[in-house]
C-alpha cells in the first residue's frame, strides 16, 4: 500500500480516537468553570481542586476499562472494542452538556457529574490501547513507530478541537450568556460522535473481516497468565505510561490554567499558547516515532530523556519570567521534547506484548499508567499551593522513571527478543 494510502487509512481509523480524547479534556480546559458550577465554595481553591480531582476520578476509572475493553479486543475484536468505547464516551459528553449545576438540583449535580467522569473512564480505558494495537498488527504499515506518531497526532487533533472550540466560546460568546457557554464545547462533541458514526457504518464490516487471527489463547485467566509470563513488560508499561501521561497533562492541560492562576495570563492568551503547542506536538509525533523505527525505540526514549533532564530548568525558569514570549517559548521546549520521548516509546506498549493476549495487555497496563496519571494537575495544584513552582517535582520524578524503564528495555535481552519478533 503507498504511502499515501498508508497514512489516509491510519487518519480514518484513529478519527474516533480525536472524539475521544475532545469529550475527555474538555472537562480540563474548564475545570475553574466546571468547579464553580458544580462545587461552588468560598475558596476559589477548593473549587478548582475538587474540579480537578473530579477529572482525575475518570482517570481512575480507567484500569477498569482496560480490563474489560481488552479482553473484548481479544476476544471479539479490536475495532469493535474501540468503536464501542468511543461511542459510550460521546454519549456521556453529551450528557455533561445538560447537566444541571449544583445551585438547580443540589448534591446530586457533582454526584451525577462524578458518575458521568467515571463512565467516560472506562470507556477511555479500552480505546486509545486498542488503536495502538490496531496500527501494531497491520502488516501494512512497515514503520509502526511511524504511524503509531500519526495516531497519537490525531489524539492531539482532539486536544486542538477541545481547546480552538473553547476559545471561540470564550472570545464570542455574549456577556449574558457566559455561565452556559462551556456547555456548547460538550454539545459539539455530540456532532462528532454522529460524524463518527456514518464514517464508522460503512467501513466497519471491512475493518472487522481483516482482523487478526486469535490463535493460541492462554487456557488460564487472560490477565492471571499476563501477569505470569509477562510480569516485567507489564510493569514497564504502568510506570512509562504513568510517567509520560504525567508531563503530557502537566504540559497541555494544567498549564492552561497555571498560566491563568500564576501567570496571570487571560484564559484566551493561555488557551492561545496551548493551541500552539497542540500544533507543535501534531508535527512531532509522527517524526520522533518514524526515527525510532530507524534507531530503536529504547535508545531514542533515552537520549530523550537525558535531554529533557538537561534543557528541564531553563525551560522552567522561562515559564515563569511572566513574559508571555519567554513563556511561550519554555512551553515549546517543553512540549518538544516530550513528544521526542513519548512518541518514541509509545509502540513498545503494543509491541512488547503477545499477539494472543496484545489487547489485553496494552489496554490494561497502559489503563493502570493512566489513572495514575490523570492525578498529576491536581497533585501539581496541590503542590504549587503547598511549595513554590511545585510542579516542577512532577517532572523531575517522570523522568527518572522513564529512565530507568528505557534502560531496563535497552539491557534486557528478553524484551529485546520480544520486540524483534513483532517484527519479523
Amino acid at each position: 500500500m503507498p504511502i499515501r494510502k498508508n497514512i489516509s487509512h491510519t487518519l480514518k481509523t484513529s478519527f474516533g480516537n480525536a472524539i475521544e480524547w475532545y469529550d475527555f479534556c474538555l472537562f480540563g480546559y474548564f475545570s475553574a468553570t466546571i468547579g464553580r458550577q458544580f462545587f461552588p465554595s468560598a475558596s476559589a481553591f477548593s473549587s478548582l481542586l475538587l474540579a480537578f480531582a473530579t477529572f482525575a476520578v475518570g482517570f481512575m476509572a480507567r484500569p477498569l476499562g482496560g480490563v474489560i475493553f481488552g479482553w473484548v479486543g481479544d476476544r471479539v475484536g479490536r475495532y469493535f472494542s474501540m468503536n464501542l468505547a468511543i461511542i459510550i464516551m460521546g454519549l456521556s459528553t453529551l450528557f455533561i452538556a445538560f447537566l444541571p449545576s449544583y445551585h438547580s438540583i443540589g448534591i446530586t449535580a457533582p454526584i451525577l457529574l462524578v458518575v458521568i467522569r467515571i463512565i467516560q473512564g472506562i470507556s477511555a480505558g479500552g480505546q486509545y490501547a486498542n488503536l495502538l494495537v490496531v496500527t501494531t498488527e497491520n502488516k501494512q504499515l512497515n514503520n509502526t513507530g511511524f504511524y503509531s506518531g500519526i495516531a497519537i497526532t490525531v489524539s492531539l487533533i482532539g486536544f486542538l478541537l477541545a481547546s480552538g472550540t473553547s476559545y471561540l466560546v470564550l472570545n464570542f460568546t455574549p456577556t449574558s450568556l457566559e455561565p452556559y457557554a462551556w456547555r456548547a464545547t460538550f454539545l459539539f462533541g455530540g456532532i462528532l460522535l454522529a460524524v463518527y458514526l456514518v464514517i464508522i457504518r460503512s467501513q466497519f464490516k471491512q475493518q472487522e473481516s481483516t482482523q487478526f487471527e486469535n490463535t493460541n489463547t492462554p487456557t488460564t485467566n487472560t490477565y492471571k497468565y499476563l501477569w505470569k509470563e509477562h510480569k516485567l513488560s507489564f510493569s514497564i508499561v504502568v510506570l512509562f505510561s504513568a510517567a509520560l501521561g504525567g508531563m503530557f497533562y502537566i504540559d497541555f492541560v494544567y498549564f492552561v490554567t497555571f498560566f491563568t492562576q500564576y501567570n496571570h495570563l487571560t484564559m484566551s492568551q493561555s488557551l492561545t499558547l496551548n493551541t500552539i503547542s497542540l500544533l507543535v506536538a501534531c508535527l512531532l509525533y509522527p517524526l520522533f516515532g518514524l526515527l525510532s523505527d530507524k534507531f530503536g525505540r529504547a535508545k531514542m526514549t533515552l537520549y530523550g530523556i537525558i535531554v529533557h533532564i538537561a534543557l528541564l530548568y531553563p525551560a522552567i525558569h522561562l515559564i515563569l519570567s511572566h513574559n508571555m514570549l519567554n513563556m511561550a517559548l519554555g512551553l515549546m521546549i517543553l512540549v518538544i521534547l516530550g513528544c521526542w520521548v513519548q512518541g518514541a516509546i509509545t509502540p513498545i506498549f503494543s509491541e512488547i506484548y503477545p499477539k494472543h493476549v496484545r489487547s489485553s495487555g496494552c489496554c490494561a497496563s497502559y489503563g493502570i499508567g493512566a489513572a495514575i496519571s490523570g492525578f498529576s494537575p491536581m497533585l501539581a495544584t496541590q503542590l504549587d499551593h503547598s511549595f513554590s513552582n511545585g510542579f516542577v517535582y512532577i517532572f523531575v520524578g517522570a523522568l527518572v522513571i522513564g529512565a530507568i524503564c528505557a534502560a531496563v528495555l535497552m539491557t534486557n535481552q528478553r524484551l529485546d527478543d520480544q520486540l524483534v519478533a513483532q517484527h519479523s
